[in-house]
């Protein structure tokens, strides 16, 4: 590119970003040392996939494509897990666009039918240590809690019952589906023997039907049976102090749908993580105010409650030990000389005889 000036013509090159460059370079050197998917891909390499690898039916000798690596196949749905991806089709249109998905899975495959293939039948939180696994006991008493809800739905056009769908979304949420649509194929990947046990006797719904029942039911009442049915099964220390953390967030991606941000308070158990208790903040009030409320739906005799600054309230606290609890909020500058009296009480004793 050319510029006249009063000296001459200068000249110069100017950016060409459309040009195409061709350098030797493998995809594991594009991604940091500390990113989440080398992170995963180690502990996946440390588990025992036995399982998995014995419903391989690819053996040397015979025809066909070579199956992909179960490996690859868990830490591809590992880190979807964690990037919020719930749905097997995003899953395979990552694998062909993100550098992160690509490290572990370069070539053009139907990834989608292979995941759906490989964990059909696969109880995959059994692979993985420290998770909550669901047996057939657990699933018998989570049908029987979830029968102690009434149907909101009129008694023409029951294809369904209630329970079963009720479990579906309870299953598609512990195995990581954050969405009706996630939740439909979540069923529809299982076995009909899967179907029978959760109490269908016909193909099971779409994703509109979860999204109409549940849109319909009253969730303290869903609330209720899930936490009946957990607390049993949820293994906890008995020697260890019962912790439970008060805290609030605002759900991501609900002020389009309801005009307004839904935030929720929540109530959870600090050992095992499980959420014990739960309640919308209203736009008219705050956490402040709806503390206190949800403090009175569990028993907190033997139990400490933490929480932030946000929580150094009177009333919050004589809501916990008048429950015959305890307490543990940080104090900061948010509430008058509260702080500066209690850093006042932890300073060595004034003496008049020593300063004398």
């Amino acid at each position: 590119m050319e510029r006249t000036t009063q000296t001459g013509t200068a000249r110069f090159q100017r950016a060409e970003r459309r040009q195409i460059e061709f350098r030797p370079l493998a995809l594991d050197q594009l991604l940091a040392e500390d990113h989440a998917a080398r992170l995963i891909w180690a502990y996946v390499e440390g588990l025992d996939l036995t399982l998995l690898y014995q419903k391989i039916k690819a053996v040397d000798g015979n025809a066909g494509r070579n199956p992909i690596d179960p490996k690859i196949l868990l830490s591809l749905w590992l880190f979807a897990t964690v990037e919020g991806v719930t749905s097997a089709r995003r899953l395979a249109k990552l694998c062909q666009e993100h550098l992160a998905y690509l490290q572990d899975y370069a070539k053009n495959e139907p990834v989608q039918i292979r995941l759906r293939t490989c964990f059909r039948a696969t109880n995959v939180s059994s692979l993985i240590s420290g998770g909550f696994t669901v047996n057939a006991a657990h699933a018998e008493s989570l049908l029987a809690h979830l029968q102690q809800i009434p149907d909101p739905r009129g008694a023409k056009g029951r294809r369904h019952s209630l329970q079963a769908m009720l479990a579906t979304v309870a299953c598609a949420v512990l195995c990581g589906a954050r969405g009706y649509e996630a939740i439909a194929q979540w069923i529809h990947a299982q076995e009909k023997s899967v179907w029978y046990l959760l109490g269908y006797f016909r193909t099971p719904p779409k994703e509109g039907a979860f999204r109409y029942l549940l849109n319909m039911m009253d969730p303290e009442q869903l609330e209720q049976a899930l936490r009946a049915w957990i607390t049993p099964h949820a293994e906890v220390d008995p020697q260890a102090m019962a912790c439970l953390a008060i805290d609030g967030k605002t759900l991501c991606k609900t002020l389009d749908r309801y005009g307004k941000s839904v935030h929720l308070l929540s109530l959870f158990d600090q050992q095992t993580g499980c959420v014990l208790s739960q309640m919308p903040v209203s736009g008219k009030t705050n956490e402040i105010k709806t503390a206190p409320e949800i403090l009175q739906t569990l028993v907190l005799e033997g139990r400490v409650v933490t929480g932030d600054a946000m929580f150094a309230q009177t009333e919050i606290c004589r809501t916990i030990t008048d429950s015959g609890g305890d307490f543990l909020i940080v104090v900061k500058g948010n509430q008058g000389n509260l702080e500066e009296d209690i850093a006042g009480d932890f300073l060595p004793a004034f003496s008049p005889r020593q300063s004398a």
